[in-house]
């Protein structure tokens, strides 16, 4: 997929990524993944494409970043940022261009004990005697992953999520009121699902259905998406072997 501004050349994203997040997590989740995810993991150069002639662009929700200023009195004493979902006509896949055949950007190298160091989590043995428990997550920032697991990495980024995400509280609060327990499976799991798509690992169609099941038809709030999008950058970039991105 394509974004174009006045002044830029299109430039190149995981067509996979696009695919399943579109499907699982609705608009707004899929350009913010997108964004937030493979433009800090990937280095995206412009590539010669050129919009074929009848072409219309996709409109795609797209977070918005905005800076608001706080005063006290006559003075300025900070600026802070937030971002807001906006629909734009910005988009355009790659079966829309011509030109030279596309070659997608090698996915980085993403270490599981350097990412668990950077985050200050522990790995234990599993020790549950559910048969169909593939993994959970324990107080004092535990992880442990069942030697069974049909997709050990899917079921590390999903219960890491939940601990990033504070799911582990004796009762999760946000903004004075309860998480239903869905929701914190929707995040976990959504957590899970950017995670393997960004680093080509399999499970996806299975986080698509755990999904869907647990949102039980309701659509995924900004601020729920936020929150996913935030834990998954963070795990990602904690795992790379060679980088400088902040934490």
């Amino acid at each position: 997929m394509f974004s174009f501004t006045s002044n830029s050349a299109p430039e190149p994203f995981l067509q996979k990524s696009t695919d399943l997040i579109c499907d699982s997590l609705g608009e707004h989740l899929q350009t913010e993944a997108i964004l937030t995810l493979c433009c800090s993991l990937l280095e995206l150069r412009p590539q010669p494409f050129h919009i074929k002639k009848g072409e219309r662009a996709i409109a795609l929700c797209m977070p918005v970043t905005y800076r608001r200023k706080s005063t006290e009195g006559d003075e300025e004493t900070e600026t802070t940022t937030y971002q807001r979902f906006m629909i734009k006509n910005n988009w355009f896949v790659l079966s829309q261009t011509e030109g030279n055949e596309y070659t997608p950007e090698p996915i980085p190298e993403w270490n599981e004990m350097t990412a668990l160091e950077a985050l200050n989590i522990s790995k234990v043995t599993f020790d549950s005697i559910d048969g169909n428990a593939q993994g959970y997550a324990a107080p004092g920032r535990k992880i442990s992953i069942s030697p069974m697991a049909a997709h050990p990495y899917k079921t590390l980024f999903h219960e890491v999520g939940h601990i990033l995400l504070g799911h582990l509280e004796a009762t999760a609060f946000r903004d004075g009121e309860e998480v239903e327990p869905n929701i914190l499976e929707v995040e976990a799991e959504c957590v899970a699902m950017l995670c393997c798509a960004s680093l080509g690992l399999p499970g996806l169609e299975y986080s698509r259905g755990y999904i869907q099941s647990w949102a039980q038809g309701q659509p995924i709030s900004d601020r729920s998406a936020q929150r996913i999008f935030a834990a998954s950058d963070k795990i990602l970039k904690a795992g790379l072997t060679h980088t400088d991105l902040p934490l």
